[in-house]
């Protein structure tokens, strides 16, 4: 029978297989279908009408189930949603576009009118709420001179633009300047550490009208360090570590969770998303953003300070870190005892994200050992400076 609805698509005109493709199968709607052929929607309809005659009402049941398995491929798609975006944003042409698969939404870096562009696409499980919170944090953010990207509003200058009745995207344009370098010295360490305070001063009292939970810590800490312990199977080295600590790290993170109140944070600073320019230090990429404790912005600096290299480097770069953030704003004694654990459980997200893309390239064993080894060697770097206040 898949033979048979193959053949039957296969003998449709083109026209009429590219958008029976594209409407049954990718579930785009007739008028986003319109705008990436270029001509109207009544075209669309009548090139549908006429399939459905060819293939019969009988068989567009079978052409639904069947096609999934023979769907366009990654390429196809993207193509689709580039003509989308740039229809969707008035861009006469986009120059190049690229591709980056990520967590928890899309990104695709392109070019276009010689501008530099970032476009997050958001798909259904995303929710509108994250959406919405995300363009609110990048305005506030902006106001208060930390933000380094702008909202580009839509053709109907809307905030963010429907690519189809699955996806969304928001388009921004970055600030100029680099990101903070890796290795950093003391005084990028002591400029984030005040950036952070900063940015974490002036969201004490905003009150957004959406309210979503930091991806950190908003599901629970032990059913992700289970994850994480069952992927280390392959490495009996890493398994015993994350064995010794899981408890540990759980029980840190709970006691956080239950004692600070939330507040919006960025939820994944690191030197990756941090332009550092003439003004100072602005911030970037907020996918990850919403209300959290403080500690998981202040951990992601604590286990970029190559506790496992070099610790008395580590201890200097925390230090000047610190006093950075002091200037801005005084952290409690329980947030820097939950620091070794927020940071691990960083760690062990990370570890289960490029142990599952390894995985599902099929790559060798031995690269996988590697993934999981260099996490936990240094959740068990981090873990050892448990209940050092300040260092």
């Amino acid at each position: 029978m898949a033979d048979k609805v193959l053949e039957a698509i296969r003998s449709l005109p083109e026209e009429q297989r590219t958008v029976t493709t594209l409407f049954y199968i990718n579930g785009y709607s007739q008028r986003d279908i319109a705008e990436f052929l270029e001509v109207p929607v009544t075209t669309i309809t009548n090139r549908l009408r006429a399939s459905r005659i060819r293939l019969k009402e009988r068989t567009v049941t079978m052409v639904d189930e069947t096609l999934k398995e023979n769907a366009p491929d990654e390429r196809f798609a993207q193509e689709v949603k580039a003509k989308l975006l740039r229809s969707s944003y008035g861009l006469e042409c986009i120059e190049g576009w690229r591709w980056v698969p990520a967590e928890p939404m899309n990104v695709a870096r392109l070019r276009a009118e010689g501008q530099e562009f970032v476009a997050r696409i958001y798909d259904p499980d995303t929710g509108t709420g994250r959406i919405n919170f995300h363009v609110e944090f990048i305005e506030w953010l902006q106001t208060h001179g930390l933000g380094g990207e702008t909202l580009v509003p839509t053709a109907a200058g809307k905030p963010y633009a429907r690519l189809s009745n699955r996806e969304a995207a928001m388009l921004l344009a970055l600030d100029e300047g680099a990101f903070l370098p890796v290795p950093f010295e003391a005084a990028d360490a002591r400029a984030w550490g005040e950036f952070t305070g900063r940015l974490h001063t002036c969201c004490e009292s905003w009150q957004p009208n959406e309210r979503v939970g930091a991806l950190l810590l908003q599901e629970s800490p032990t059913e992700l360090l289970d994850e994480a312990c069952h992927l280390t199977a392959a490495s009996s080295s890493g398994r015993a570590i994350m064995e010794q600590w899981a408890a540990a790290i759980a029980s840190d993170c709970d006691r956080l969770i239950d004692a600070e109140d939330a507040q919006p944070v960025h939820g994944c600073l690191w030197p990756g998303t941090l332009l550092k320019g003439s003004s100072g230090l602005k911030v970037v990429d907020v996918r990850f953003s919403g209300f959290g404790p403080r500690a998981v912005d202040m951990a992601n600096a604590f286990r970029w300070m190559y506790w496992r290299d070099d610790p008395t480097r580590a201890a200097s770069l925390w230090g000047a870190w610190l006093a950075g953030y002091r200037e801005c704003r005084t952290p409690s004694e329980l947030e820097l005892r939950s620091l070794p654990a927020v940071a691990s459980l960083w760690n062990a997200y990370w570890l289960i994200d490029q142990v599952d893309m390894a995985m599902a390239e099929n790559a060798r064993k031995k690269d996988i050992r590697w993934y999981i080894d260099d996490h936990c060697t240094i959740i068990k770097a981090q873990m050892a400076r448990r209940g050092a206040l300040g260092e």
